[in-house]
């Protein structure tokens, strides 16, 4: 599964954090080139492309197993294996 797969991507700078975008300049022309170089350190049409189809990717796997997770409980809970925790 791609989620157990180390990330390929630069991690996030120090400034990503603190809300300050530097060269970013959201709403001005080339915006998007600038964040995905900021964010992800890619430059290329390309890999621009491909960081987005991996960025969907993770976040529908991860969507797909909340869930399963949610299902599984519900499945649990209705039948009455699911054992709760009362003082």
């Amino acid at each position: 599964m791609a989620m157990f797969q180390r990330r390929r991507y630069g991690r996030l700078s120090q400034h990503a954090f603190a809300g300050q975008w530097g060269m970013v300049k959201l709403g001005e022309p080339g915006y998007k080139e600038r964040y995905y170089s900021e964010k992800f350190g890619v430059s290329t049409a390309e890999d621009i492309h491909e960081v987005r189809q991996d960025v969907v990717s993770s976040i529908t796997e991860y969507g797909l197993l909340l869930l399963h997770f949610f299902h599984n409980l519900f499945i649990l809970y209705s039948v009455g294996l699911l054992v709760t925790i009362s003082g």
